[in-house]
């Protein structure tokens, strides 16, 4: 038997990550289920979605990868608390942080490791 994904309580997650700007994978990913199944259901309920596709004003868009982990049940508790804390979504805080030390080559202060010499990354390195 299959299980039922859009519950009172999922369509209630739903509407509220819609409401903060989450986009349908982003909420698929939530309720484990399909993009297109989320904006079908987001539809007929007349639940706005950011959109995910482009940008609606123009080419201002910048690319976005997505990345999915597994993270012990400790590092995610702390994070979680954290962005209760600042009332912000727990993932836009893991993406936040992973963005600066991206950006500000902080993976040898974080990880506490040998040095790291970066490589200039060109645009066609990159798929």
């Amino acid at each position: 038997m299959r299980r039922k994904i859009f519950t009172e309580e999922n369509m209630l997650r739903v509407k509220t990550m819609a409401e903060e700007g989450f986009g349908a994978a982003q909420i698929a990913y939530e309720i484990r289920s399909t993009p297109g199944s989320v904006r079908v259901m987001c539809s007929n309920m007349k639940i706005k979605l950011r959109h995910t596709r482009g940008s609606k004003g123009g080419s201002s868009c910048s690319v976005r990868r997505w990345i999915t982990f597994r993270l012990s049940e400790e590092a995610f508790l702390e994070l979680d608390r954290y962005a209760k804390q600042k009332e912000i979504p727990v993932q836009n805080l893991t993406a936040q942080l992973l963005e600066i030390i991206g950006k500000e080559n902080l993976f040898d202060a974080v990880l506490d490791d040998v040095p790291f010499k970066p490589i200039r990354v060109k645009p066609e390195m990159v798929e």
